[in-house]
């Protein structure tokens, strides 16, 4: 299983919050449109929209799957992304890592993009 990171993202591409960390079977960059899809635990998915409520002025959500954190900066950087925090601070604390529920991701329509060469 790889780690689902669900963040939000500036849109100005000044930083990332990172909300939490989910677990996820099949690879996935995407935003969320709907968190009822992810068939998350209610309480889960009440805390999430809470916090994606609060920020939709200036972030929208997105979801990536990676091994580690570090790769999923190395990520955002290539896309232009600056301000990105140094470790791993989930806005969303709830239970360790290695319980978080299995999102599925299985009806999440990836939008599939031509690579991008770094500058």
């Amino acid at each position: 299983m790889k780690r689902l990171y669900l963040y939000l993202a500036s849109r100005a591409k000044k930083g990332i919050k990172l909300i939490t960390v989910l677990q996820s079977q099949e690879p996935v960059n995407a935003p969320v449109r709907d968190l009822s899809e992810l068939n998350l635990p209610q309480k889960w998915e009440q805390e999430i929209s809470r916090i994606i409520r609060e920020n939709k002025m200036l972030y929208t959500p997105h979801m990536e799957t990676a091994t580690d954190y570090n790769e999923l900066r190395e990520r955002l950087k290539g896309r232009g992304f600056t301000n990105i925090p140094m470790g791993v601070v989930p806005a969303l604390h709830m239970q360790a890592y290695k319980k978080a529920p299995a999102a599925d991701t299985s009806s999440v329509k990836v939008k599939r993009t031509m690579l991008r060469k770094k500058k």
